[in-house]
């Protein structure tokens, strides 16, 4: 699965749009079984040859995203229903149900093993690939070392920070340097009292 850059249709970018953002909000406020069936839904617009292949990999996108998201929330329960039974205290709970994060990279992982990609995410990366601020590809040209200097306020503005961590992704090859970025924002968060403070 790797979206060449070709010519996309209006219609395609809006359906693709729709169905990956569709997929995010939707596996938030819904039950396990409907999730189920929006999976089903997803896995028979994959199916469709007539469907643009873009769309076909946003379709298998999402789907990768909704496995992972209940593989983390069921992970995230069981780490703190089972710390709870220990009698850890509640910030050790909290920090280690961070853990649970993991179940999102899983079914990607294991796609990547199933099909190799002609790019290759989880490998290390570069911290001296050049990026674009403030839209990733289009702007003031930065080496991606510089966006771990940022300063923690700038956390509160998480939903554009995740596309700037998915653009990092893409431009340093690699999730070394979005891990170590992410890491940071998070002691950041702990050190302010975000987390604890919920």
């Amino acid at each position: 699965m790797s979206i060449r850059r070709e010519n996309i249709s209006t219609i395609s970018l809006i359906t693709m749009l729709v169905i990956f953002v569709g997929t995010v909000i939707a596996v938030q406020l819904t039950t396990v079984y409907m999730s189920a069936g929006w999976l089903f839904i997803l896995y028979m617009i994959y199916l469709l040859r007539p469907v643009s292949r873009g769309v076909r990999d946003v379709s298998l996108l999402s789907m990768l995203y909704l496995l992972g998201y209940w593989l983390c929330m069921y992970l995230s329960v069981f780490i703190k229903e089972y710390l709870n039974l220990v009698d850890f205290p509640r910030e050790f709970i909290i920090a280690s149900s961070r853990l649970s994060l993991i179940g999102f990279i899983i079914p990607f992982l294991v796609f990547r093993i199933i099909n190799k990609s002609t790019t290759d995410y989880l490998k290390k990366g570069s911290f001296t690939e050049t990026i674009y601020f403030p839209l990733i590809w289009k702007g003031v040209k930065d080496p991606i070392w510089r966006f771990l200097l940022i300063p923690w306020s700038v956390c509160a503005l998480f939903s554009i920070f995740g596309m700037v961590l998915g653009g990092i992704t893409i431009r340093s090859k690699g999730l070394f340097p979005v891990m170590i970025l992410h890491f940071i924002m998070n002691m950041l968060f702990v050190f302010s009292g975000l987390i604890f403070n919920m």
